[in-house]
């Protein structure tokens, strides 16, 4: 898996690579979407933050508002609160082969439109943490633009 480009230093964290390209499927809600992912090696969960949110369209987040599991987990960067579901993720290897993992899909409850909260939410990208990056080992080679999730 690569990723299209090398981040110019400046940019925040949150805008930095590398990113890997995904399905996630919510069983529960007939939902499958693909999404761009960033790896984060820090992250103890799998999360899809505020930005892409709307992807699931309003009639999927009211679902899982409604049937997920309110959590509110805590990191280096403070504590959000989520909506953690049951869900699949896909990843395609180089040679077409699909892989899927179960897992917890953790939704990011959204902030009031307009609030300064929501502003500094949408900055923040979905991320692919250790609950499913523990199935692979994960080389991010940045000198020449790759990550590379694999078995061995």
């Amino acid at each position: 898996m690569r990723f299209p480009r090398q981040p110019p230093p400046n940019l925040p964290v949150w805008d930095a690579e590398p990113l890997i390209e995904v399905t996630i499927k919510i069983p529960m809600l007939a939902i499958e979407k693909p999404f761009s992912l960033m790896v984060d090696t820090g992250a103890g969960i799998t999360a899809l933050h505020v930005r892409d949110v709307p992807r699931l369209g309003e009639r999927g987040y009211r679902l899982i508002r409604r049937l997920g599991n309110s959590v509110s987990p805590s990191g280096v960067g403070g504590s959000a609160s989520y909506f953690g579901v049951p869900a699949q993720i896909v990843f395609e290897h180089e040679d077409g082969v699909l892989e899927q993992h179960d897992f917890v899909l953790y939704v990011s409850k959204r902030a009031r439109k307009g609030s300064r909260k929501l502003a500094n939410q949408l900055k923040i990208p979905s991320v692919l943490g250790r609950d499913v990056l523990c199935h692979f080992r994960t080389v991010m080679d940045y000198p020449n633009n790759q990550v590379f999730l694999d078995h061995n």
